[in-house]
């Protein structure tokens, strides 16, 4: 059975989630159309990787210029047109649609089962002049959707309004778990991903200053803020890399770190990264910052720190506990599998796959 997913996301941009679900879909033999995020030209057909298929579709208004409903129908001629022309609706295909502001596929698709995932705050980053109509669309988008998945707590609160279908829907590791070799010191810190100004360098170079090795993994802006971080003598940069191309730095480490800069209402509004579960099922603990809608789980597996003083301590607290907490993370992550994540999707296509 082919699905077709509706994002707004580049296929070759990093890994997200909605790359994630087309690849778990693909891996149980299924194939996908993925329509990638439109331009004001559209784009052809491409196969970046087996049983995925890529689209680019047109449109007329990016969703940062709608600022009322008269404009959101001028674009959804646009794209609505596109759509049918190459997904008919006879041809009865189920939907994931990651695009919140797709209040019309009801009307192209009347009988097809649509899930609706929803990863973004897409309305506390809209601009002021758009917000109200992104909450609408939002809104319209959710009430017609068959279900509705959400990665956070504040983003379910979001949707409660508008539906009762709102199920959560974290990432999962995309490796097993295996539990880290008891050789070697550990006592560094991890920090993987985009080093830009969302870390708050203040806790980051107040982990520096405490004596604490930070490795550096992932791209890196360049701003007066980041470089406070990755100058400083205990910074240790490494470049971009995947998980599994570090193991040399992950058996150095204790844990993770995730130092956000939570005066941004979009990290504000956070519950785990995608990144999260693949750090713990490398064994490392995650020390976060205090993320009012932080994923709960067990003292070890993530730590929530107000400040610098808390960061060191779960930093100390990790590197004695390391090995004593590895059962726990281990199970923690059984409730977070790919086939578990299969499953919860699959439901909503009972009788169509």
């Amino acid at each position: 059975m082919k699905f077709v997913f509706f994002t707004k996301t580049p296929w070759a941009e990093p890994p997200r989630l909605r790359h994630q679900v087309a690849r778990l879909l693909a891996a149980h033999g299924h194939d996908v159309l993925f329509f990638q995020k439109p331009t004001l030209r559209g784009g052809g057909i491409e196969h970046p990787e087996p049983h995925i298929e890529t689209r680019t579709l047109r449109y007329l208004l990016h969703w940062q210029l709608r600022a009322n409903r008269v404009m959101s129908r001028a674009n959804a001629l646009v794209e609505k047109r596109e759509i049918v022309r190459a997904v008919p609706p006879e041809l009865g295909l189920p939907i994931v649609n990651f695009n919140f502001d797709y209040e019309f596929l009801r009307e192209l698709y009347p009988t097809h089962p649509i899930v609706t995932i929803i990863n973004d705050d897409f309305v506390t980053s809209a601009r002021p002049w758009a917000r109200r109509e992104s909450l609408r669309t939002l809104g319209a988008t959710a009430s017609s959707s068959d279900a509705n998945f959400v990665v956070s707590y504040p983003l379910r609160d979001q949707l409660l309004p508008f539906t009762d279908k709102v199920e959560l829907f974290f990432p999962w590791a995309r490796v097993p778990y295996r539990r880290p070799s008891a050789n070697g010191a550990r006592r560094d810190l991890l920090y993987w991903g985009y080093i830009n100004d969302r870390a708050d360098a203040e806790l980051v170079v107040g982990l520096l200053d405490a004596g604490r090795r930070v490795h550096f993994v992932g791209p890196v802006a360049d701003s007066p803020r980041v470089r406070t971080m990755s100058e400083h003598r205990n910074a240790v940069m490494h470049g971009p890399a995947a998980i599994t191309a570090i193991a040399d730095v992950l058996a150095q480490c204790c844990a993770s770190i995730a130092p956000y800069d939570v005066s941004y209402r979009y990290v504000a509004a956070a519950t785990v990264s995608n990144r999260t579960f693949d750090l713990l099922a490398a064994g490392l603990p995650m020390i976060f910052s205090d993320l009012p809608a932080l994923l709960e789980a067990p003292r070890g597996v993530l730590y929530r720190c107000r400040n610098v003083a808390e960061f060191v301590a779960a930093a100390d607290e990790a590197e004695l506990t390391f090995h004593d907490v590895q059962p726990v993370i281990e199970n923690f992550l059984a409730a977070h599998t790919p086939e578990l994540r299969y499953r919860q999707l699959m439901r909503h296509f009972e009788g169509v796959v």
